[in-house]
């Protein structure tokens, strides 16, 4: 799927990168930049430029550069037509209905968000507008004490008490039964041909996926009757796959990022009311088993997950079920085990959200320590063969981590903790190594149907540059910089000038050629069109390339230098003056070398006995043309 250009250069003109960006990193201003710790690698000290003249993002650390929606498709690890899909929502910007081989599946997703999205406003309405709703709905999350803007925040609502009611205001509204059966809102009735409303009577939660999408929905019950299910959930849909989902991710993900941690609970209102309380790096797998698809998606976001679980035993087991998946994808883990007869919603509710902030922090322990609480608690640390059960249980989840500094450090630790020799314990887990590694890796194939689906653009070129190894490149010439910057900077007719007066060749091989060479191109198509090669058309290498001519800072030339105290022009105020004295640079710069490496070549002939007669004759005409060049500069100081 292709965007048009005329869209995307739409959504770049209204995505303010500084806007964009500000809502996932806190920015300082400097000058006429603005700087922050980069969200794309652990930093102290800020290397994090976002340029708001030129609509650019650039960390002189990692190297990450680009525009708004490469942000966005960087940050949220989805592809570019997702990222500017994303931002042209964000800003009410409608694009076409592409026609391609996946646009009847596109259709079917399209068409089941506008179902949930329309339900998740309906119950909401309902709850906000209707008698029923505000004696019902607004009563229950009243009683949980959140406030309205936290309602708001989260979407929350109620269903109301009739058969057909979310039915019939959907159908009116345009929306087809089979979106809203396909959506998980609405079930045929056995007895008629007609639609009942799956959500009746309920406190509605609508999940939302962690691009801020509703995709489905979880109700509680309101009334007091043991012959239906404390809570009803969306069945799998095209757009909804529980055990991908983490509810409360698109609202935790920027807190997760900044906090460097996430805390993951088990219900709803757990993480509302944490949130609410001000401990927004909370998620929950909504009372499901942790997979395997949802710690890889806080891996996005996180290396460090905190397990939060109820102190009975359910809330153990569950925490100890979850850990070896979480290590297996060589993410790190604590657990916190909450007082008896406390869950994180009854206790934040109870002492607040620093207390909670409190607790957390003195009470989150390592995985041998709380397996160990755990066995003494429950009585089963008591004869030798339960001591056995659980070291052997401790020693199998080292042997699934994949980092062999971990594994260690962790034995060495349940060496001290448990009083036994760490090498008895090695002993054990070489074993369950060994047992690991002889069991064949058997992968099923994953069909991915939801909104996270990569699409595959077949028009756009591949990119050679990004599987083909790539040899050092010899470092630019500070005046080859100043000349590529305002090429791009001041376009086709800099381009002109320069490339009328600088062969190619003289532009170092690599990224800096394979730019003059691009930049020819566009030159011969009519126009300069920077946006290429910051949004990545051209490669990503040149995408980083170009954004580090663009927001680094090159020195001019020796003349400007030592006239720098009287008020020389930069290059933004006198480009022309820029580019001659770049120019000549560039050409002195190339000879010098050229002369450079004809001498040694002459050296080698004659020490070799090779008749070096046309070097040297070459020799003499490098020297003649580097004086042409110097009595050039002269003159021009």
């Amino acid at each position: 799927m292709r965007i048009p250009e005329h869209k995307v250069e739409e959504i770049r003109s209204l995505a303010d990168v500084v806007e964009v960006v500000g809502e996932y990193v806190q920015l300082k201003r400097r000058g006429t930049n603005f700087i922050g710790l980069c969200p794309f690698h652990g930093e102290k000290t800020p290397s994090f430029n976002v340029n708001p003249q030129r609509q650019i993002f650039k960390c002189f650390g990692c190297g990450k550069a680009g525009d708004a929606i490469k942000f966005v498709s960087e940050f949220e690890k989805i592809s570019f037509v997702e990222a500017a899909t994303m931002l042209a929502e964000k800003y009410n910007i409608e694009l076409p209905k592409f026609e391609d081989q996946n646009a009847e599946q596109r259709q079917e997703f399209d068409a089941l968000y506008e179902a949930t999205t329309f339900a998740a406003r309906f119950f909401y309405k309902e709850m906000i507008q209707s008698e029923n709703g505000k004696a019902r709905g607004l009563k229950y999350f009243e009683g949980r004490h959140f406030t309205a803007e936290t309602i708001k925040t989260f979407g929350l609502g109620y269903s109301p008490d009739a058969w057909d009611k979310l039915f019939l205001a959907a159908t009116e509204r345009g929306i087809n039964e089979e979106s809203l059966e396909k959506s998980g809102l609405i079930l045929p009735n056995k007895n008629s041909d007609g639609f009942y409303d799956r959500f009746r009577n309920r406190a509605m939660f609508p999940i939302f996926s962690h691009l801020g999408k509703v995709i489905g929905f979880g109700g509680r019950i309101l009334i007091d009757d043991k012959k239906q299910p404390k809570y009803i959930n969306s069945p799998e849909t095209a757009i909804y796959h529980k055990s991908k989902v983490l509810y409360g991710l698109s609202h935790a993900k920027n807190e997760i990022r900044g906090k460097g941690e996430v805390i993951l609970t088990e219900g709803y209102t757990d993480v509302i009311s944490l949130y609410q309380a001000g401990i927004k790096n909370v998620v929950s797998s909504s009372g499901t088993a942790l997979t395997n698809d949802q710690i890889k998606l806080l891996s996005r976001y996180t290396k460090q997950i905190i397990l939060l679980y109820d102190a009975d035993n359910a809330g153990m087991n569950a925490a100890l079920r979850g850990m070896d998946l979480i290590f297996q994808q060589g993410l790190s883990v604590q657990l916190v085990s909450l007082p008896n007869g406390q869950d994180p919603d009854s206790y934040v509710r109870e002492f607040g959200g620093q207390e909670f902030r409190n607790y957390v922090a003195q009470n989150r322990v390592s995985f041998l320590q709380f397996t160990f609480d755990n066995a003494k608690n429950t009585g089963k640390w008591g004869s030798p063969e339960d001591k056995a059960v659980v070291i052997r249980q401790m020693m199998h989840t080292i042997s699934v981590m994949p980092d062999a500094l971990m594994r260690d450090g962790y034995l060495q630790n349940a060496s001290m903790l448990l009083g036994i020799p760490e090498m008895d314990l090695r002993a054990e887990l070489t074993q369950h190594r060994q047992v690991k590694q002889r069991q064949p890796v058997r992968e099923a194939p994953v069909i991915r149907k939801s909104e996270e689906a990569p699409v595959f653009d077949e028009d756009a070129p591949f990119d050679y540059e990004s599987v083909a190894p790539q040899k050092p490149e010899a470092p630019l010439n500070s005046a080859e910089k100043i000349l590529l910057e305002i090429m791009l900077s001041k376009g086709s007719s800099v381009v002109e000038r320069v490339l009328g007066e600088v062969a190619l060749e003289l532009f170092t091989e690599g990224k800096s050629r394979n730019l003059v060479e691009k930049l020819l191109e566009q030159y011969q198509q009519g126009s300069i069109e920077v946006s290429r090669f910051l949004n990545g058309e051209e490669g990503e290498r040149l995408q980083s390339f170009v954004a580090d001519l663009l927001t680094e800072k090159h020195e001019l030339s020796p003349r400007w230098r030592e006239k720098i105290k009287t008020g020389v022009p930069q290059k933004n105020e006198n480009s022309e003056m820029a580019v001659e004295d770049a120019i000549k640079e560039l050409q002195l710069f190339r000879v010098s070398e050229a002369l450079h490496n004809n001498r040694k070549t002459v050296f080698e002939a004659h020490k070799n006995g090779i008749d070096d007669g046309q070097l040297l004759l070459q020799q003499m005409e490098l020297n003649k043309l580097r004086q042409q060049l110097l009595k050039s500069k002269e003159r021009g100081a």
